[in-house]
């Protein structure tokens, strides 16, 4: 897919329903403050991913996610397993 400048991928406690894996792209974790200021939390290019909420069972954003650099990326569905990570088999030890 390709993402374009400034397109909002998900926002803070909202449900995150794709991870996203800039393949060009570069994302940012940005949050807003109450007086209408943003402050970057994260950028991410080719390296990483966002919208992997790893917080047990609840798959809220607790940021923005936006695009800074439009360009090609990978999507990817979140599964809705409602257990946690570490209790599923196929992924423990």
């Amino acid at each position: 897919m390709v993402l374009t400048r400034g397109q909002v991928l998900f926002e803070p406690h909202e449900p995150v329903s794709h991870v996203h894996f800039p393949a060009g792209a570069v994302l940012s974790l940005v949050i807003p403050t109450a007086d209408g200021h943003i402050a970057e939390a994260a950028t991410v290019g080719r390296e990483g991913a966002i919208g992997a909420v790893a917080n047990g069972t609840k798959r809220t954003a607790f940021s923005r996610g936006v695009v800074q650099v439009a360009g090609p990326a990978f999507r990817m569905e979140h599964e809705h397993d409602p257990s946690p990570i570490w209790w599923t088999p196929r992924v423990s030890s």
